[in-house]
C-alpha cells in the first residue's frame, strides 16, 4: 500500500521509500498516510494540536496505529492471507517502531504550551455496567468489547486522552508513559503524576470504579469509618465496573483480634481524571488515572459481586465503598 509521510521539521510531504518500521521521521512524531494530501493534512494537525512533548505525541501516534491494528485484526471477514494486502503487517512494524522511539527518545519539547479545555467534558455516553444492588454486571475484557458496546464512550475516552496528553510537559509525559508500562513506577512519582492529571480536561460528574491493591486497601480500611479518606498518591480507576476483578487484592486485617480476609472496591464520583486511552497498552480497560485526593464516604455495601457478564464469571468485594472526590 502507498505510504506518505511528512518531515516534522520542514512540513514537506513525500512518498516514504523506507521499509515498514524504518522510516526516519517516525521517531520525530511523523505519521503515514495513503496520499500526499493526507500527509499534508497530518502535518497541519501536528502543528495545530501543539503537543508540548515528543513523548506525548509518540504515545498518541502509537495508540492510533494500535486502534487501526485492532480494527483490522477483529474484522470478521479478515483472513491471514489478506494481512499484507490490508496493511496489517506494515502497521504492526510501524507500531513497534514508535514503541522503540518512545523508550529511546529524549524528553524533547515540541511546542509551547497552549490553552487547554476548560469546559467540563462528558466521558460516558452509553451505559457502562449494570448495578443490581448486590451484583454489578460489567463488560467483557476483550480488546474490541467496549468499542462494540460503547462506541461513543470509546471515542470520547480517546479524545479526552489526546487532549490531556497534549498539555503535558516532557517530564510529565514521561511519568505517564512509565506508569502505563508499570504502575509500580508511580512509587516516588506521585506528585508529578498528580500534577499531570490535573491538566486533564475537567469532567462532568463521572462514576468510576477501582479494585484496590493491598497498599491502598490498608489506607482505606484505616480511614473509611471516619467518613473521609485521604490518598496521597494517584490511583487507577475505570468506567467498566467489571475491571475491578483484575486489580482487587486481598488483605489480612485483625479487628478485635480476629483475622479476616477483605477485598475492597471503590465506586468514585469525580470531576477530575486522566483518560489513559491514548497512553495505555490496554485501552480496552477504560482506565482513568486519578490524582492524589481526599474523598467523602457516601455509603458502604457488603458482599457485592462484580461479574464480567451475565454468565457469572467474576469476584466478590467484601466492601464496596462509594466515595465522592472533594475538590481542593
Amino acid at each position: 500500500m502507498a505510504r506518505y509521510h511528512y518531515n516534522p521539521s520542514t512540513g514537506e510531504s513525500s512518498y516514504c521509500r523506507a521499509k515498514p518500521g524504518n522510516c526516519p521521521f517516525i521517531a520525530q512524531g511523523s505519521t503515514h498516510s495513503d496520499s500526499k494530501g493526507g500527509a499534508r493534512q497530518a502535518y497541519e494537525e501536528f502543528q495545530e494540536n501543539g503537543f508540548q512533548s515528543l513523548t506525548a505525541q509518540l504515545m498518541v501516534n502509537r495508540a492510533r496505529v494500535q486502534r487501526e491494528i485492532i480494527r483490522i485484526f477483529t474484522d470478521p471477514d479478515r483472513s491471514r492471507e489478506d494481512d499484507d494486502r490490508n496493511g496489517l503487517n506494515e502497521l504492526v512494524k510501524e507500531r513497534d517502531a514508535i514503541r522503540r522511539a518512545l523508550y529511546d527518545s529524549s524528553d524533547e519539547l515540541l511546542h509551547s504550551p497552549r490553552p487547554g479545555t476548560t469546559k467540563p467534558q462528558r466521558a460516558t455516553h452509553e451505559k457502562i455496567g449494570d448495578d443490581r444492588g448486590s451484583v454489578f454486571i460489567g463488560i467483557g475484557n476483550q480488546q474490541e468489547d467496549l468499542g462494540l458496546v460503547a462506541p461513543k464512550t470509546s471515542e470520547a475516552m480517546v479524545q479526552l486522552s489526546e487532549e490531556w496528553l497534549s498539555q503535558l510537559s516532557p517530564a510529565e509525559a514521561r511519568a505517564v508513559l512509565d506508569y502505563s508500562g508499570d504502575a509500580t513506577t508511580a512509587n516516588g512519582k506521585g506528585e508529578i503524576l498528580s500534577e499531570a492529571v490535573l491538566k486533564a480536561p475537567p469532567l462532568e460528574p463521572t462514576k468510576l470504579y477501582s479494585g484496590l491493591g493491598i497498599h491502598v486497601t490498608k489506607d482505606v480500611l484505616a480511614q473509611y469509618e471516619s467518613g473521609r479518606i485521604r490518598l496521597d498518591y494517584p490511583i487507577s480507576s475505570t468506567l467498566n465496573p467489571a475491571q475491578v476483578n483484575g486489580f482487587m487484592g486481598k488483605i489480612e486485617v485483625t479487628p478485635d483480634g480476629l483475622v479476616k480476609t477483605k477485598a475492597i472496591a471503590l465506586e468514585i464520583e469525580t470531576t477530575r481524571g486522566g483518560s489513559m486511552a491514548a497512553a495505555s497498552h490496554s485501552p480496552h480497560e477504560f482506565e482513568m488515572l486519578l490524582p492524589a485526593s481526599s474523598y467523602e464516604v457516601v455509603s458502604v455495601r457488603e458482599g457485592v459481586k462484580f461479574l464480567w457478564d451475565e454468565d457469572g464469571a467474576g469476584r466478590e468485594a467484601d466492601l464496596l465503598i462509594r466515595v465522592r472526590r472533594i475538590e481542593e
